[in-house]
């Protein structure tokens, strides 16, 4: 596995000249003995793999069992996190998509897109089967983030073998920027795993560019939109790079384009179908986005403490109508006061970027975690592990490219977070794509480090004499 692309293209599934096998030869008792035994040993190198990767889970779900139990028991009254658990019990009411905070003011029901539906969908299933409460949907999406952690192992094995996919795992075990959104119980939790399940798919499409893996591609981006809506940026940024680079017949570059694009599509499709109907004006994914333009885009995110944030003044004075009509008003305001403000634009659109990527007013980035219900020291924790291991990147990236792996799907996400923090503003589980990516690229390193001859050397070296005076 670890040698995957030694012989492959210098870009991701760039088609070569076939190579055709020479004629078959009968094999002596020596060399089919040795076939067997090749064999043999690459089902147990699988095996084992397969075992430790799930031990490492076992290990990911005790860390956020423990997070659940002591650092995160408080349940927030407001905020995304109730939002996503009330509408999960209505939805295993057969309550539908209703919006939570009306409902749990006055009990009316109203039609709700304001945001997308797959984590509040995620959580009914456990609701529908009685696990309704807090403790019940924090569980689920623990089980979501350690599903994270075992597809950044396949991500990390996919383009470097299995021993830089176990420490990549090993590594999102325990990394406290992805457990803590399980504990609080935002939709990061699925995000992280929608994106790294993008991530598997679009690597073995690179390996091999086929029409069916192409589906399953712009598949996964869909479902990612459908936790996150900005992951759409994923079709400009990496499916269409990816399938024009695919082969080098135009034909077969643009009927996989069409396929990734038509998947994603028909995946997201339902839901807006179901906007169409029941949401007046239309919505697409989500309000929140329009929503969004507004909170970050005022006074105090241009001038103030929170310059590069968000602020609840933002919202004021609110404008009438439902929540599309209100949402659209916002996101007007929010466009008109920065054409207002031009001249400051790019120094908000720097802190926004400095806050997502953590290296702008990082204690203010501890504090304002609080907002979300983040225990400070696990913010602090966080932090310093983001900071020890992002200088680990570029190196991943660079002995990627050496290997002439791929590393386009990795980009890909780091630009999403990059866009992201442009049109929204900067926040540090916005970064989720970056961290899904960060973790692999650690174990890319470590798996190099530990395979390195200097290494190798220096642990023969510190090894004990076998001689014995």
């Amino acid at each position: 596995m670890a040698q995957k692309y030694t012989n492959g293209p210098p870009w991701p599934g760039r088609a070569r000249r076939a190579v055709y096998p020479a004629p078959a030869v009968k094999m002596s008792g020596t060399v089919a003995a040795e076939t067997a035994g090749q064999q043999a040993s690459t089902r147990a190198d699988r095996s084992r793999f397969w075992w430790l990767l799930a031990a490492i889970a076992v290990i990911a779900f005790g860390v956020r069992l423990w997070f659940v139990l002591t650092l995160a028991r408080r349940n927030p009254t407001g905020g995304d996190p109730f939002y996503y658990h009330v509408q999960a019990n209505l939805l295993a009411d057969g309550k539908g998509f209703s919006e939570p905070f009306t409902f749990s003011r006055t009990g009316r029901l109203i039609a709700t897109a304001y945001h997308p539906p797959l984590f509040s969908l995620l959580l009914a299933v456990s609701s529908f089967f009685g696990g309704t409460s807090w403790f019940a949907h924090k569980l689920v999406a623990s089980a979501a983030g350690t599903g994270t952690v075992v597809v950044v192992g396949l991500v990390a094995r996919e383009v470097a073998g299995s021993r830089a996919g176990l420490i990549a795992a090993a590594f999102a075990a325990v990394y406290a920027n992805l457990w803590v959104v399980d504990g609080i119980l935002m939709p990061e939790s699925l995000y992280g795993l929608s994106i790294a399940v993008v991530l598997l798919a679009a690597y073995r499409y690179c390996r091999t560019p086929r029409l069916g893996l192409a589906i399953g591609t712009g598949a996964a981006i869909g479902l990612a939109a459908l936790v996150r809506g900005e992951a759409v940026v994923l079709v400009p940024v990496l499916a269409v790079p990816l399938a024009l680079w695919a082969n080098r017949d135009w034909s077969r570059r643009l009927r996989q384009l069409g396929a990734m694009l038509v998947a994603a599509g028909l995946v997201i499709a339902p839901w807006t179908l179901r906007n169409l109907v029941r949401i007046h004006p239309a919505v697409v994914l989500s309000v929140n986005a329009d929503d969004v333009v507004g909170i970050a885009n005022c006074r105090d995110t241009y001038y103030g403490q929170l310059v590069g944030f968000w602020s609840i003044r933002c919202y004021e004075p609110t404008p009438p109508g439902n929540e599309v009509e209100r949402g659209r008003a916002y996101r007007k305001r929010g466009i008109a006061y920065a054409r207002d403000h031009l001249g400051r634009l790019p120094y908000v659109l720097l802190a926004r970027q400095g806050r997502m990527w953590d290296v702008f007013r990082t204690r203010e980035t501890v504090l304002l975690g609080r907002i979300e219900g983040r225990d400070e020291n696990v913010s602090r924790v966080g932090q310093r592990m983001y900071w020890a291991a992002i200088p680990l990147a570029p190196i991943g990236l660079v002995l990627l490219r050496r290997r002439r792996r791929p590393i386009l799907p990795l980009v890909a996400q780091l630009a999403l977070v990059a866009i992201t923090g442009v049109l929204a503003y900067g926040q540090v589980r916005f970064r989720m794509p970056a961290d899904v990516v960060l973790v692999v690229l650690v174990g890319v390193v470590l798996d190099a480090l530990l395979g390195s001859r200097l290494f190798r050397r220096r642990t023969a070296d510190a090894r004990p004499s076998s001689v014995h005076p």
